[in-house]
């Protein structure tokens, strides 16, 4: 299980500022008799957070919860595009997701193009309100092993499946050539690769120098295809740790942390969820059995398409390269004072060279042209 990362927390103020924004109010008395409707808080908790995000549970003395979260590295336009990806899918009936919190009215930070995103008086950071959902990380149930792997894993693929299945219709939403899927468009752009090349600390790094050149062309060259593949909403960073289950059941009960949600190929998504969940923690080795149940909870909503198939190796080795590359450019040019997250790229590195052997990949092919044949027993 990743650990937490620790940061310093908002003000009191701040924070009951923030949640006045969404509607609720921090004390009962004379304020609330002022807005009968507003709901009245009865404790606020900090939680556990990553890198990215500093999280709060709001509850309410009915016990019905919710999260506010503090997004750090991200702009406010950014994470209202996360927001109203999140808002396309509750409006189109997906349930086992958290979703985004409108506001009540305006913080004086931005104008009435900004539906869901506020900012944090303190330090300028945009943040959100999050319906909140009861479980325990997927990664943590694993290692715990209460519940038998197989059924986390199909009810996973199954649950991102359900999500795929959503049609963008006309929603005007983000691309991921705008924003989110791992920052691939900043690697098809050049963004990421003149980061590192401008940097002291890797412009003469292996990794920069030897690695990366290769495998980027490689991942420009499948995304050039990936606009003839089905499309859809992505949540964007589809790994254990943001998947929630019941820890006694394995029952999945959503996804969250949708910093990266966007829209694009879908198949971006599944691969990324692939390379997120398949190699266990600290591991070079692919679990083809961890893989096998993804695919038939995936498969048993939406069955990849030929076309999808070609190209699944691709781009669980591009989704790899782009996790690879952003723990080592957060961690090497970025936020170099945390030291003890610099070499946390070579995981992910090894598990790039890994995907890259014909034996795993052969086996991942195998699995694909079985569960495609079952869908389609005509073809056999």
């Amino acid at each position: 299980v990743k650990p937490a990362i620790h940061r310093k927390r908002i003000s009191s103020t701040a924070l009951h500022q923030l949640i006045s924004l969404y509607g609720f109010l921090t004390v009962a008395g004379s304020s609330a008799a002022a807005v009968p409707t507003a709901r009245v808080v009865s404790s606020i908790t900090p939680m556990a957070g990553g890198f990215s995000g500093t999280n709060y549970r709001i509850e309410f003395s009915d016990g019905t919860k919710f999260c506010l979260k503090i997004c750090h590295g991200y702009n406010r336009a950014s994470v209202e595009s996360q927001a109203r990806v999140q808002d396309h899918l509750r409006q189109s009936g997906l349930k086992r997701a958290c979703f985004a919190i409108p506001l009540v009215k305006n913080d004086g930070n931005g104008d009435d193009e900004f539906r869901f995103a506020a900012v944090d008086p303190d330090t300028g950071d945009p943040c959100l309100a999050l319906t909140f959902l009861d479980g325990q990380a997927a990664d943590a149930v694993i290692e715990s092993g209460a519940v038998a792997e197989c059924i986390i894993f199909e009810q996973f693929g199954h649950a991102l499946a359900e999500m795929h299945a959503i049609s963008l219709g006309d929603a005007q939403l983000r691309h991921f050539k705008t924003g989110g899927a791992c920052d691939v468009q900043q690697h098809i752009d050049h963004t990421s690769y003149g980061k590192m090349e401008a940097s002291k600390h890797t412009k003469s790094h292996p990794y920069f120098t030897e690695f990366y050149p290769t495998r980027l062309a490689a991942l420009i060259k499948a995304m050039t295809k990936s606009v003839d593949l089905p499309q859809g909403v992505l949540h964007g960073d589809p790994f254990l740790d943001n998947a929630l289950v019941d820890p006694k059941t394995g029952q999945f009960c959503g996804f969250v942390d949708f910093e990266d949600a966007t829209t694009g190929p879908l198949l971006f998504d599944v691969a990324c969820a692939v390379i997120g969940t398949c190699f266990p923690e600290g591991s070079s080795v692919f679990d083809m059995s961890r893989f096998q149940h993804l695919m038939v909870g995936y498969f048993g909503v939406r069955p990849l398409q030929s076309s999808e198939r070609h190209l699944f190796i691709q781009f669980c080795q591009l989704t790899l390269l782009c996790n690879c590359t952003w723990r080592f450019i957060n961690f090497n040019v970025d936020n170099r004072e945390v030291v003890e997250c610099r070499d946390r790229y070579r995981e992910l590195q090894d598990q790039i060279v890994a995907l890259e052997e014909s034996q795993t990949t052969l086996a991942i092919e195998k699995v694909l042209d079985e569960l495609s044949l079952v869908q389609n027993p005509q073809k056999r």
